[in-house]
């Protein structure tokens, strides 16, 4: 989204800076050094991403390895700022994008295509999905982040995580980062150059982005590279020290004699392949402004630093991803939501085409509760997804109160059945939990492969993905290849799941609104008397189910990880987890079992039978049967969700 050749123009007058603690005693009159940061979150993720990435294609024998896993991602990072603070580096905010401009969407949509192509390149390469090598040693942070250089090459690699930026997120909030994090109501350059702005003490922004250079950053901003940020030690000193490079766009607009690198960024922006000395010479004609005035101020306008209004509150969007986030911040116009392409097969259906029903609740409530002075009268989302071999928008029409009353019910129910966390009694611990989350996605997977009489998924796709055998005995196995099946059933998963985090996070928010809005007034207009009351009561219900669904690191997990993940399960559990995945996928399981039971209860009748043998005959029928009620309980329920108002959410 930069200004093209802007990087390469400032990098002359980069100067040399150290973060932090001075350098031995012989360097400390050479360079400025700097004790503040304010980060540009999105910026250090990919960072570290990247070092994370080379580290694995530097370290691995096999032809491919799968992308980093977002615990990976989050721990690298967490070191990172611990190591910063451990240099002296004083960390004032780390910012996060919670919505671009709309006069960017054009350039998201270009992002969105090129990480489609990514995936479908591999494909080509890969028709048989490669061997998967085990993930390299990544205990050693300082080596993989200060000595491991960015690769840049040609060899085809899988697409990032698409959750990594807000999976780092959460888990810096729960850390003592997290007073330091902020989802901001729009881009994350115009935060940090304005917290820059205001900073007491020099102040350098940590981020990829040369174009907060442009920015006013005042008196005491500056602009530290990501790219160029290197941990020195001299062989003399045991302690070593953190340097960059640095942009000071007073100091450069003043070398270059121009009034402010705005200016000289717009004349760039308009001719990227002019040279820099004709750049400076137009950005120091000040008739050029005069006669491109519109032209000017459009370009000038995303660098203005003026804070959105107060209609979204910006403690409302602390515990949202970006991409809900961007929703919330952008109801100015039709709001967009962006699902890039997740880690699936791209010959096959878009796995975005799962969940869409659940976030059409999420959605609706959306619509239905907030005043209509910040959701607008067009109660429509937009959602911009691959299709076949393009990158498509889709208008979604959002419910009305009784339909979606009834959806919603429908889903209370389904998550009171899989989820134990949501019910009374103690709640499963690591696998178990993985478990309930997957099996809850798989029968939504089903029920929507149903309703477009497509192939459903059978237990033993289910149980090959899981890493299981095909029978409740144990019976040791080597690990199976994974191929384009698993990843593109485990990407419908994944899709439903964070589907499910949307509307976790909708529903927290126009809880947080309802809650701040005195006398809950301005409400949209919906047609029954008292329903605003109702929708709100149900969307607590809603929120409060959904509260206990894992972070995105321990949930969105590989293939790979869920094996391993899985493997730890005690004997029971599985057992129980495959009796259930084949009554729920497998339409004749049922009544071969019970014809299995049925024979087996005649051959019982003609001899005597053990003590040990009568105990484990009449638990596994005991089991059987509450596990085929749990089923029964699905449909049994009501699905008005104003009848389910008076029970207790616990």
């Amino acid at each position: 989204m930069g200004i093209p050749r802007l990087s390469q123009d400032l990098a002359s007058y980069a100067d040399h800076i150290v973060l932090g603690k001075p350098p031995p005693a012989s360097l400390q009159a050479e360079v400025t050094i700097i004790k503040d940061l304010i980060i540009d979150g999105p910026s250090l993720v990919y960072w570290v991403y990247n070092k994370l990435l080379a580290h694995q294609l530097l370290n691995s024998l096999a032809r491919a390895t799968l992308p980093p896993t977002y615990f990976q991602i989050n721990q690298a990072l967490h070191h990172l700022l611990n190591d910063l603070q451990a240099h002296g580096i004083h960390i004032q905010h780390i910012f996060f994008d919670g919505g671009l401009p709309t006069s960017k969407r054009d350039v998201r949509l270009e992002r969105m295509e090129k990480l489609r192509q990514q995936l479908e390149t591999y494909r080509k390469l890969y028709p048989e999905f490669p061997p998967i090598a085990a993930s390299p040693d990544l205990r050693d942070f300082d080596k993989m982040l200060w000595h491991t250089p960015v690769l840049s090459t040609r060899k085809s690699t899988l697409p990032p995580p698409p959750f990594m930026v807000a999976s780092v997120i959460e888990f810096l909030c729960n850390t003592e980062w997290g007073d330091c994090v902020h989802v901001v109501p729009g881009e994350a350059d115009m935060f940090c150059a304005l917290a820059a702005q205001q900073s007491a003490h020099v102040v350098a922004i940590l981020t990829n982005d040369s174009d907060l250079a442009v920015h006013d950053l005042g008196s005491n901003g500056r602009v530290a590279l990501l790219h160029s940020i290197e941990s020195k030690c001299r062989p003399s000193h045991r302690e070593s020290y953190i340097s960059a490079l640095s942009l000071n766009p007073n100091l450069i607009a003043a070398r270059l004699k121009v009034s402010s690198l705005l200016g000289f960024g717009f004349e760039r922006f308009l001719d990227s392949s002019a040279s820099l000395a004709n750049i400076q010479e137009r950005a120091r004609d000040s008739s050029r402004l005069e006669r491109l005035q519109n032209e000017y101020l459009a370009f000038a306008k995303p660098f203005t630093l003026t804070l959105p209004e107060a209609a979204h509150p910006h403690s409302y969007l602390e515990n949202m991803d970006p991409r809900t986030a961007e929703i919330v911040s952008n109801f100015d116009e039709s709001p967009h939501i962006y699902f890039i392409p997740l880690l699936e097969d791209p010959q096959r259906d878009s796995s975005w085409s799962y969940g869409a029903h659940i976030r059409l609740i999420a959605y609706s409530l959306l619509f239905k509760t907030l005043p209509v002075n910040i959701v607008g009268t067009s109660p429509h989302m937009v959602e911009c997804a691959r299709k076949g071999q393009r990158i498509t928008s889709l208008s979604v029409a959002t419910l009305n109160v009784s339909e979606l009353a009834k959806q919603a019910a429908e889903l209370l129910q389904l998550l009171d059945t899989y989820i134990s966390s949501c019910k009374q009694g103690p709640i499963p611990r690591n696998g178990a939990t993985l478990v309930e989350w997957y099996l809850l996605a798989i029968h939504l997977i089903q029920q929507e492969k149903i309703r477009l009489d497509k192939a459903t998924p059978t237990s033993e796709q289910t149980l090959r993905l899981l890493g299981w055998p095909s029978t409740t005995q144990f019976s040791p196995m080597a690990p199976m290849r994974i191929n384009w099946d698993d990843i593109h059933f485990l990407a419908n998963i994944h899709a439903v799941l964070y589907s499910l985090r949307i509307l976790a996070q909708m529903t927290g928010y126009v809880l947080n609104h309802i809650k701040g809005t005195p006398g809950n007034t301005n409400m949209t207009n919906i047609q029954k008397p008292a329903h605003t009351d109702d929708v709100s009561v149900l969307i607590s219900y809603i929120h409060h189910k959904l509260s206990t669904m894992p972070p995105i690191e321990t949930l969105f997990l590989d293939i790979p990880h869920i094996r391993a993940k899985l493997s730890d399960l005690d004997l029971e559990t599985r057992t129980s987890a495959i009796e259930l995945l084949k009554h729920q996928l497998d339409p004749n399981y049922s009544n071969t079992q019970r014809e299995k039971e049925d024979t087996s209860e005649a051959a019982n009748i003609k001899g005597p039978r053990s003590i040990d043998g009568e105990w484990i005959a009449t638990t596994s029928k005991k089991r059987k049967r509450k596990q085929q009620s749990k089923f029964q309980g699905v449909t049994t329920r009501s699905t008005n969700g104003f009848d389910l108002l008076s029970e207790d959410p616990g």
